[in-house]
Order: structure tokens, then sequence, then C-alpha cells
């Protein structure tokens, strides 16, 4: 179980949160890229308001 099963503990919900997450997997190949890690922190900084 993961962090969310403890703020949906309906087992109801799960079975669409896995086949979405699955379906994120396969559409989104840059999940597994090897550098992801610099590629959402570049993400985050879009993100963020500036000052």
């Amino acid at each position: 179980m993961t962090d969310l099963s403890r703020v949906v503990d309906d087992p109801a919900v799960w079975a669409p949160i896995h086949r979405i997450a699955g379906t994120l997997d396969k559409s989104l190949p840059e999940l597994f890229a090897p550098d992801y890690d610099e590629r959402l922190e570049a993400a985050r900084q879009r993100l963020r308001p500036e000052d």
C-alpha cells in the first residue's frame, strides 16, 4: 500500500486509480528516463511563481 491508502480507504476507488496509473506509465515513458529527476526539477521551476 502507499501513503495514499491512508487517505483513500475505499477499495472501490483503487481499481480506477490503478487503471489510470497504468495508462500514465504507458503514455509517459519519460517517467522512466535516467534524467527524470532533472526534468522534474525543471518543470517545478517553471511552475513556481516568480518573486
